[in-house]
């Protein structure tokens, strides 16, 4: 009988990338995936360690799941990612019916369990060293959709005074760019049109003399990839060279996610971010000369180590000036292991982070409404990637959500499209 497995992402995209990459092994052993835990021989639980709260609710959802993971039902389950690589002694004790502890960098158990399943029964498995790049590992991507995710490195070296990633994935290292096109090429040949290059840090992409833009424009020209997207970009790194790139090539979705977190400086500088307000503020300029109709989005902080009003009020002016297409907002929360968790103190109370996080989001929906309303009339080109109904779903090059009616099938279909109305976050 065919053994079936389950698995649940929580996190980041390089997470989704992963669980893909983790697919791909139980596809090859001959498993069936299912939608639902409850019909898994083999649960798998990737984990996200970059906000406390967040691992917590994830750890308590796994914790939930005990009556079916009794020594009588024969399941297995396995928590994997960053809270494996952070919690592994913790975890055994809060989810004691756990079978697999696999941190980051092991992802390679997978085989060695598969292979031997009915023997291979538990196992604590997270190394403290990280290096693992698994260059191998993704040609043999199952996709059901028309976009899919390539990781093009792993880790990062910037330690944000904030961020466990550094200390949960290890110091950035860079695939082969060769193996990322084969892998793109692979994509290709299953019926993806979009892909997405991915790494904690894409700007730092090196590969011998291939850079990030030199990475893209390979791709580009050795693959037959409708669309090609990119997440994330660290301001310090950003370059006009990776500009002319998206702006030179209509492949290259004009979209660009560039964390911004404060708009303080006094602020960035105990993050550790390594540049200003003045230094992002040129580089947006930069970007919106060469491509004046570019999407940009970011990520935001609140309430971070010794940040006062008035620091918050620069943040909340900054987001005025850019007019950022969305953001991904939160407000501070403390990790152990961190260097602000250690040697900075979490002095803004609780209910003010909440307060500015609460204004900060306030603000930003009133721009996204102003932004989509002001595309009322517009065309755009979409790529189509799900049908619900009647109704299509697609995303344009600036990643905006586009939903249209059509007795066609549109999708996997690249299409113009003129935008009647706004609902919500989507071009009617």
């Amino acid at each position: 009988m065919e053994k079936k497995f389950y698995i649940q992402t929580f996190g980041c995209a390089m997470n989704t990338g992963d669980s893909l990459m983790i697919e791909s092994k139980f596809y090859e052993k001959g498993w069936e995936k299912v939608d639902a835990v409850e019909e898994a021989d083999f649960a798998i639980f990737n984990t996200c360690a970059v906000r406390e709260k967040a691992e917590n609710k994830a750890l308590a959802n796994i914790r939930g799941k005990k009556t079916l993971f009794t020594k009588k039902s024969g399941r297995r389950l396995a928590v994997i990612g960053c809270s494996a690589q952070n919690k592994k002694d913790e975890i055994k004790e809060i989810i004691p019916f756990v079978s697999y502890v696999i941190g980051s960098d092991e992802y390679r158990r997978f085989d060695e369990i598969l292979d031997d399943y009915e023997k291979f029964r538990k196992g604590v498995f997270v190394k403290e060293n990280i290096d693992e790049l698994y260059e191998e590992f993704t040609g043999n991507y199952i996709v059901d959709g028309i976009s899919a995710e390539v990781s093009i490195a792993r880790g990062c070296n910037n330690f944000c005074t904030y961020c466990i990633v550094p200390y949960t994935r290890g110091r950035e290292r860079s695939r082969s760019a060769d193996l990322i096109v084969k892998d793109v090429q692979n994509l290709v040949l299953k019926g993806v049109k979009e892909i997405t290059l991915l790494g904690q840090n894409v700007n730092s992409y090196e590969d011998g003399d291939i850079n990030f833009p030199k990475l893209i424009t390979k791709v580009l020209e050795e693959t037959e990839i409708v669309r090609v997207r990119f997440l994330t970009s660290h301001p310090k790194d950003f370059s006009e060279e990776l500009i002319d790139v998206i702006a030179s090539n209509e492949r290259v979705c004009k979209f660009v996610h560039l964390p911004i977190q404060s708009g303080s400086n006094s602020v960035l500088k105990s993050m550790n971010r390594y540049y200003t307000k003045e230094d992002y503020l040129e580089k947006i300029a930069l970007l919106r000369s060469k491509i004046p109709n570019v999407a940009i989005s970011t990520d935001l902080i609140v309430g971070f180590c010794g940040e006062s009003e008035a620091d918050f009020q620069e943040t909340l002016e900054l987001v005025k000036k850019v007019r950022y297409d969305s953001s991904f907002t939160f407000h501070y929360s403390k990790r152990a292991g961190t260097k602000a968790a250690e040697e900075l103190e979490d002095n803004v109370p609780e209910e003010v982070k909440l307060a500015r996080l609460r204004v900060l989001i306030d603000t930003q929906n009133v721009i996204v409404k102003e932004i989509n309303r002001a595309n009322v009339g517009k065309e755009f080109t979409a790529l189509f990637y799900a049908k619900e109904g009647e109704i299509y779903k697609g995303k344009t090059s600036g990643n905006k959500v586009v939903k249209v009616t059509s007795k066609e099938n549109l999708v996997g279909e690249l299409r113009k499209i003129q935008v009647d109305d706004v609902s919500s976050w989507s071009l009617v």
